[in-house]
């Protein structure tokens, strides 16, 4: 995770171009932080387990963590 994006793996499948909001919670508060899919791939494909994926997900402002939000 960065200040512009974040890594995260999944099972729900998410499209290039989608848009997702990643909810954070700390000790200090919790951040709602809206963003789009730039990409996705299939990290783990076994048989009789759900398809994991990892997906780059781009914030739409930079995250702050002192910009808490309500």
């Amino acid at each position: 995770m960065s200040a512009r994006g974040a890594l995260l793996e999944t099972r729900t499948q998410f499209r290039p171009g989608s848009r997702a909001t990643l909810h954070l919670s700390g000790t200090t508060g919790g951040w709602t932080v809206p963003g789009s899919v730039s990409r996705v791939c299939v990290v783990a494909a076994e048989v009789e387990q759900p398809v994991v994926y990892q997906l780059a997900l781009t914030f739409d402002n930079a995250f702050a963590p002192t910009a808490r939000a309500a």
